[in-house]
């Protein structure tokens, strides 16, 4: 139950990190059109690239915040303010709030290192899901216990009104060695 609980956490923090980080690397917004099928074949593939290149930088983005607790910001800019976690063996957890509290509470209770690997990103219209799995690490800071798992991983994003992706849904369970 406690190895559960702090999985579930740690997934909940890389969620709502990904939602929550903005792009280091550029200040501009890349927007596109509700209706790509107006586009020419060469913008479409453009801007789809652009927008799979945000998802891997909130991915990472994601990953540095899990693992340096001092910072909980680029987790709330990944998340939409709706976001639900779906974590393996628990009920969801919905809302914003709840997900970066829940982050915090494992930061209390452990160091935590997470690996992220993508094995597939998908740009669908103003939708956006990337899949795949994560290796984690946890040290009870009081026990200095170790506990390693493996997850496969679902993350969703949508677009805001702003043309800004958010995670909208994360989801996790346990992966098999």
């Amino acid at each position: 139950m406690k190895f559960s609980f702090l999985i579930i956490l740690t997934l909940i923090l890389s969620a709502s990190a990904i939602s929550q980080i903005n792009p280091k690397t550029s200040k501009t917004k890349t927007v596109v059109p509700a209706s790509p099928s107006t586009l020419p074949m060469e913008t479409k593939k453009n801007a789809s690239d652009e927008d799979i290149k945000y998802i891997n930088r909130m991915r990472s983005e994601i990953q540095k915040a899990e693992n340096a607790p001092n910072d909980i910001e680029p987790l709330r800019r990944h998340s939409a303010s709706d976001i639900v976690l779906i974590p393996d063996g628990m009920p969801p957890v919905s809302g914003q709030e709840n997900a970066l509290n829940m982050m915090n509470q494992l930061w209390k209770i452990f160091e935590v290192k997470t690996e992220y690997h993508s094995e597939e990103v998908k740009i669908i219209g103003d939708t956006a899901i990337d899949r795949g799995w994560a290796k984690e690490t946890l040290k009870n800071k009081k026990t200095n216990e170790l506990t390693e798992k493996r997850a496969n991983y679902l993350w969703i994003s949508k677009k805001d009104k702003n043309g800004v992706w958010k995670q909208t849904y994360v989801m996790w369970n346990k992966r098999p060695e």
